[in-house]
């Protein structure tokens, strides 16, 4: 079998690392190593930012349909999508008049939306392995509500750096929203958390440090 030529196998999650022990890996031949959080440049402060915004693929298994759902409940509010339309022709008619569509962004294009984001919605309803979007979000200072689903609790830490929501739950989605639009300075810490969880845990060095230490490990495993 395959398994039997590999050293260690590279996962981005605990999550991750699960399933792979329960296929029939052993856990000490198993690595997590969490993708890179990249850096923006763009901390502004998230309570004076005026949108609630979504960032990826417009699809349903990302949860764009939740994302909509929770937008009706809350038409005093501000929401925008930034993404590919294509997977859904029409979307845009079928969004309520608080929603609107950047379209797909990158570069500097993509780190202005999050600037101008106060929150960041993740409503996935799949398994995730480790969403940039969230990283992303983190390392600009935002707070993330985000679905709890696979990988997704590891790196959002309730209560601290964002919030959970029940997958596919739009009214559960639109009253974490409610509730942390309405408390701008619960906003601005839950993003200096993920801000700074972010540098600790997501960084170019901490990558590298991981990444070091599974080549040690896979060396001394060859040797045995």
């Amino acid at each position: 079998m395959i398994r039997d030529n590999v050293s260690i196998f590279v996962v981005l999650s605990e999550f991750q690392k699960a399933r792979f022990i329960n296929g029939g890996i052993a856990p000490e031949r198993i690595a997590i190593l969490p993708n890179i959080a990249p850096s923006t440049n763009v901390h502004y402060n998230p309570s004076s930012a005026h949108l609630i915004s979504f960032v990826g693929r417009v699809s349903p298994e990302k949860g764009i349909n939740t994302f909509l759902d929770a937008a009706r409940q809350l038409p005093g509010l501000r929401f925008s999508v930034a993404g590919h339309t294509g997977e859904i022709p029409g979307i845009e008619e079928l969004a309520s008049q608080n929603v609107s569509f950047a379209g797909f962004l990158s570069g500097d294009d993509l780190y202005t939306f999050f600037a101008k984001s106060r929150i960041l919605v993740f409503p996935s309803m799949w398994f995730e392995g480790f969403p940039n979007v969230i990283a992303t979000a983190m390392a600009s200072g935002k707070p993330v509500i985000a679905s709890n689903i696979g990988a997704i609790a590891e790196i959002v830490d309730n209560g601290k750096t964002g919030l959970l929501v029940v997958p596919g739950d739009a009214t559960d989605l639109a009253n974490k929203i409610e509730y942390l639009w309405e408390r701008p300075a619960l906003c601005q810490t839950m993003g200096e958390a993920g801000l700074q969880k972010a540098k600790a845990e997501y960084s170019e060095e901490r990558y590298y440090s991981r990444l070091m230490g599974i080549y040690d490990d896979a060396r001394r495993m060859t040797r045995r």
